[in-house]
């Protein structure tokens, strides 16, 4: 997974290049304008935040939106975040059409909106108060994927600022995902580590395990 920001192609194709940092336990790339960048955090375990994307209004201004990713977050997930990043082309739907048209079911409660897999395994969640109040510091949009979605193995939050299209982006990915071979048959993700081997440009098969 480290691999995947500093070799991959996604990272070319969004105009990122790698920097050097403080740490070695910390990767990161930025775009050529220095608004956009991306940090890996090769050392986080569980939910700390493996990834952070975020987006400045100015190389010395204050974040416009941000993203988190847990260690465990599926390659094409990521990939499909990084390669958002830096495209200007409108997403043609709204997230919740991508996912009703793959099957997912929406509920909503007295704060939170839902999308669930048909199988249970995902959801994808939007919180209109987080939305509304910005500096609350609460994610506006969660997906979330496990055994036990009350007890999510992995997860992306997104703030209330974040662009339709990578909205759009990340819900077109996770609905194509529930079509894909269901996560029993495939190995399970490492942790992210130095040693994570890199990602090669054929298929990668873990990384069509469901959410």
């Amino acid at each position: 997974m480290a691999r995947l920001l500093e070799r991959s192609t996604s990272v070319q194709h969004a105009g990122l290049d790698r920097e050097r940092t403080w740490s070695d336990e910390i990767t990161v790339a930025a775009h050529e304008n220095q608004t956009v960048r991306v940090q890996f955090d090769h050392d986080a375990m569980g939910a700390d935040p493996a990834w952070t994307a975020a987006s400045y209004a100015s190389p010395v201004g204050e974040w416009l939106w941000h993203a988190t990713a847990s260690p465990t977050t599926p390659t094409l997930l990521v990939r499909a975040l990084l390669e958002s990043l830096t495209v200007n082309d409108p997403w043609a739907q709204t997230p919740a059409q991508d996912l009703a048209e793959a099957g997912w079911s929406q509920t909503t409660s007295t704060r939170q909106v839902f999308w669930q897999a048909p199988d249970g395994s995902v959801r994808f969640e939007h919180d209109p108060y987080a939305a509304k109040h910005p500096h609350s510091c609460l994610p506006a949009w969660i997906a979330s994927g496990g055994a036990d979605l009350n007890r999510p193995t992995r997860a992306i939050h997104l703030s209330s600022a974040t662009p339709p299209d990578i909205l759009g982006a990340l819900a077109f990915e996770l609905a194509s995902a529930s079509h894909r071979p269901t996560a029993a048959t495939l190995p399970a993700y490492p942790q992210a580590t130095l040693a994570t081997p890199a990602v090669p440009t054929a298929p990668v098969h873990a990384a069509h395990r469901r959410w």
